[in-house]
């Protein structure tokens, strides 16, 4: 995935953040990455990498968007 397109989903993510504060880290990124591309968010869903329940995965499912 392009440098600029995992840009975009980290300015989502922080917008997620800021208007439902409420959200962790690992919902708001997934969120994101939907948002932004829904292929690779089913990549994502229910994986081993899958933010969405657990913050700790925030990392490895960053590498894998940036060798995606």
């Amino acid at each position: 995935m392009s440098k600029e397109k995992i840009d975009e989903i980290v300015e989502v993510k922080d917008d997620f953040l800021k208007n439902y504060p409420n959200w962790r880290k690992g919902q708001a990124l997934f969120n994101a990455i939907f948002y932004i591309d829904q292929d690779v968010g089913n990549k994502i869903r229910g994986s081993q990498i899958d933010p969405f329940h657990r913050d700790d995965m925030i990392d490895k499912c960053m590498d894998f968007l940036q060798s995606a």
